[in-house]
């Protein structure tokens, strides 16, 4: 006998013991890969084999040999007719006819399927002439793909059968699974479906099909859907690609060749705040240039305060305003490039402007450039895992199918996928759960994570969505991808068969052709490669700029009021004075008197009976009614104007005064 091959001889008992139950089955279930050998011409033969068939022994365990002397008969008729045998496509089976003589006759026996589904065939293992070839096929089903039209019963699942009373007939579905236009759909089952038509042309039968809307689940101890129609022989193959899962294992086949991967995942647009808004006008500099900055504006106004001071001590230029707001607003102004109305004479005051105005400049380059190049670059996304969304306050949302509600229940041992469970799901119940349109558009509005399998919402984002939004993109994993291969009955002697369709719908390229047209491909975000893309900025963005403004104008407002309110109150109190006595106002040393505003007052002695006045003060006083003799009037106003005359002379000199024209010619004896 061939290497592996064990032969028991054993003695058939009498017909009664033969059909006690259990005995055939208790002599050779002890042995594995075991070669029986039976002459047919033997009268207890026909009830060996006929026990042997109901208990489905002619199956890959062992090897049988039929001995038959009679050639009268075609092997086909032998086995269908005469013996009644149920064999299978993996039945080891070899009829020799004309056993006893010296050149028997042999035949390689098998079945597509039982009857009456199948069909029996026998090719010849030897030609006349030739020598025996007792291993004609190279592997197990060698020669037997041809299954010559059979019927097989595939199970199929579509998530919509029996929603709202939907029972398409066979025609309808075909329709259905090869319509592109809605191919977010059903998606796997789709793919599926066209690798599965590969194989009826590979191996030449056709499907019967029950649709279904479950993959299988098990609900309290029975399975429901595609599992439990392969479990009670409805079904004998699955054409949607299923997850292998432990709880199903016991009780249905997977083919070995991985055809389809699920990989569902969060998608969402990555909020834009997720960048500090600040950070944009900071950034460009660094906190020490920063301090130079601030440190030098300190020191430029204090010099520009300097050299005001010293241009007017020296009387090389006109009485200006030189106080330190002045200085401030000016080196503020050249910082922005704003420029000054006010063009310094001197050649010290000129070289230290332009100074600071080249220096303004430099920087004022250096950070504009630099703020466009932090808009134009694409800002960082913080988003990568589970956590991270929990983090936020976006809204998580569920593909409402069968396979993301089992993740939900499969993953729960996970920390992270409990507790957003339990946090985001579980309280809005029913409302978490949307349809894939429903989910891509609550996606596009923004702060919203939707756990969608991508081969489903691909295409409707790329149809919907803008470029920028596309670009806005964000996947996120909440677990590994999950293995999806085509599942089968239980010990089905088909399984070899799909295995070696599959892998060679694998080799030759089917799958990934099927794949690239069910499976869309990721929006690509075109704006990262076109640099000439628009980029706008938006009021998040600009919002440092307007909370600045915004500062800017209470303060200022708050300033005029109080100023307004202590206007009020000095005039209030300067109607309340009757007359001001004793003493003379003078300019301040400043030089920020009333002289220049028109206000500088000038009073008698009490005995001369005169009154105080000046330029707006006799207004002011005319217009409260007072009445005075005019001669009075004018001697007072020229007395005033000679004390402020008094004052400047001490400083400057009367000369100088009167050849700069700070003062009309006043006459010395009114």
């Amino acid at each position: 006998m061939g290497e592996g091959v064990r032969l028991a001889v054993l003695d058939l008992p009498l017909a009664e013991e033969l059909q006690r139950p259990g005995w055939l089955e208790a002599v050779l279930r002890v042995h594995t890969y075991l070669a029986v050998a039976v002459d047919l011409d033997c009268p207890r033969a026909h009830a060996l084999l006929s026990e042997s068939s109901s208990l489905g022994l002619f199956n890959t365990s062992f090897y049988w040999l039929l001995l038959r002397d009679d050639a009268s008969l075609h092997p086909e008729q032998v086995i269908d007719s005469n013996l009644s045998l149920s064999l299978g496509l993996e039945t080891e089976l070899t009829l020799a006819v004309n056993a006893s003589s010296g050149r028997p006759r042999l035949y390689d026996v098998y079945q597509t399927a039982p009857p009456p589904w199948g069909r029996t065939f026998a090719p010849a293992m030897n030609l006349p002439g030739k020598p025996v070839n007792w291993n004609p096929r190279t592997w197990k089903l060698d020669g037997r793909t041809n299954l010559h039209g059979l019927v097989l019963n595939a199970t199929i699942v579509i998530q919509k059968y029996g929603n709202n009373g939907w029972r398409p007939s066979e025609s309808e579905i075909i329709e259905y699974l090869t319509n592109y236009e809605h191919n977010y759909y059903d998606t796997m089952t789709k793919f599926s479906y066209a690798v599965f038509l590969y194989a009826t042309q590979l191996f030449n039968f056709r499907s019967r099909m029950f649709p279904t809307p479950s993959w299988g689940y098990k609900w309290n101890g029975t399975f429901d859907g595609m599992v439990s129609l392969l479990m009670n022989g409805t079904a004998n193959v699955g054409i949607t690609t299923a997850g292998i899962r432990t709880v199903r294992l016991p009780v249905i086949d997977f083919i070995s060749s991985q055809t389809w991967l699920n990989a569902p995942k969060f998608i969402l647009r990555h909020p834009r705040t997720a960048r500090s808004t600040l950070n944009i006008f900071l950034h460009p500099l660094s906190p020490g240039v920063w301090f130079s900055i601030a440190s030098i504006v300190v020191v430029t106004v204090a010099g520009t305060h300097f050299i005001g001071w010293v241009q007017v001590k020296l009387s090389q230029l006109n009485v200006t305003d030189n106080t330190w707001s002045s200085c401030l607003i000016l080196v503020v102004g050249a910082i922005c490039q704003q420029g000054s109305s006010e063009v310094p004479k001197q050649m010290a005051g000129r070289i230290f402007f332009l100074s600071l105005l080249v220096f303004t400049f430099v920087v004022y380059q250096f950070y504009t450039c630099s703020i466009v190049s932090t808009l134009l670059t694409e800002p960082p996304k913080t988003i990568h895992q589970l956590s991270d969304i929990m983090r936020t306050h976006m809204t998580i949302g569920v593909e409402d199918i069968l396979t993301a509600r089992d993740t939900l229940y499969r993953f729960q041992a996970d920390p992270e996928i409990r507790k957003m469970y339990l946090t985001k799901i579980k309280p809005k119940k029913e409302d978490a759960f949307h349809t894939v349109e429903e989910g891509v558009a609550l996606m596009k509005r923004g702060g919203f994570a939707f756990y969608v399998d991508p081969a489903a919402a691909y295409k409707l984002i790329e149809d919907t969505f803008s470029e920028q939004e596309k670009c806005d993109l964000t996947e996120v994993w909440m677990h590994e991808p999950d293995v999806h291969t085509l599942p089968i009955q239980k010990r089905s002697p088909y399984k070899k068969l799909f295995n070696f369709g599959m892998r060679l719908a694998l080799e030759y390229g089917v799958v990934k052709r099927e794949r690239r047209k069910w499976h869309s491909r990721r929006p690509e975000c075109v704006l990262a490669k076109n640099h000439r893309s628009h980029v706008s900025i938006g009021l998040i963005e600009f919002r440092p700029a307007l909370l600045l403004l915004a500062a800017g104008m209470m303060l200022a407002l708050f300033v005029l009021v109080h100023e307004i309110m202590h206007h009020r109150g000095a005039m209030r109190h300067a109607r309340q004075r009757p007359r001001y006595r004793g003493h003379d106002e003078r300019v301040d040393k400043a030089g920020r008197g009333r002289f220049a505003r028109g206000y500088i007052r000038s009073t008698r002695d009490d005995d001369a009976g005169g009154i105080v006045i000046s330029g707006d003060y006799a207004d002011e006083r005319g217009r409260r009614g007072f009445e005075g003799e005019r001669g009075a009037i004018d001697t007072e106003y020229r007395g005033a104007r000679r004390a402020d005359a008094d004052v400047l002379e001490a400083r400057l000199g009367l000369a100088k005064m009167r050849r700069r024209s700070l003062l009309p010619a006043v006459d010395p004896n009114p």
